[in-house]
């Protein structure tokens, strides 16, 4: 986990253009975050056509959104990121590998 906070890939309009971004969460949050990407998960952030964001759990061995949430863009947004990273539940890569 990086000191600067949570790892998100960011897709930005209008054409996916691809950057690094962190948002913050508490150590708790850090360490579950940790725990899903030691898993091979990853997490994605999108700011969608309307305003609204979108941001993701993404499975790259599926090839599958794990978990998502669409939230406003505003202050609120890192509380109901670290709500979606408190709640899920990674299944273990080797499991998903088969």
């Amino acid at each position: 986990m990086s000191e600067q906070g949570i790892p998100f890939t960011k897709y930005t309009l209008p054409n996916g253009e691809k950057s690094q971004i962190y948002l913050p969460g508490s150590p708790e949050v850090k360490q579950k975050a940790d725990a899903i990407m030691a898993e091979g998960y990853v997490f994605e952030i999108e700011i969608l056509r309307t305003g609204e964001v979108s941001a993701t759990i993404m499975d790259p061995i599926q090839e599958m959104d794990a978990d998502i949430i669409i939230a406003d863009n505003d202050q609120h947004l890192p509380r109901k990121v670290c709500a979606m990273i408190m709640r899920f539940q990674p299944k273990p890569k080797r499991e998903r590998e088969s």
